[in-house]
């Protein structure tokens, strides 16, 4: 699968819930005239494992697209990787599909552990 270039980054602290996060942004072009998926991948000094996200560009094909990281710890001058890959449509699916548990699974723990207390 063909993946673009990164052309530019941003970093900005009006990120986050709260709007005062450090949050990072990546840019990039869509690969033209095709319908393109992507699979995100960020590694950062807060978190045991990389978190990911899929997109698609149903919405900006032949644009400029991003991809997004942010997190209440991250401060300037921290080092990030991420990674964009260019993937097909089934593995968005999958990918999709295991991102959105994960999500759910982290919620749920998050109120069963509020309601213990």
């Amino acid at each position: 699968m063909p993946v673009p270039v990164i052309t530019r980054i941003e970093q900005n602290a009006d990120g986050g819930f709260t709007g005062e996060d450090i949050e990072v942004k990546f840019f990039y072009d869509d690969i033209p005239n095709s319908s393109s998926f992507y699979l995100n991948k960020f590694e950062s000094p807060y978190g045991v494992y990389p978190e990911y996200s899929v997109l698609k560009d149903q919405f900006f094909e032949n644009n400029e697209m991003f991809g997004l990281y942010s997190n209440e710890d991250l401060k300037a001058g921290d080092r990030l990787n991420f990674t964009l890959f260019g993937i097909s449509e089934n593995y968005f699916n999958y990918m999709n599909i295991l991102i959105s548990a994960d999500r759910f699974r982290q919620e749920a723990s998050h109120f069963r552990h509020r309601r213990q207390l």
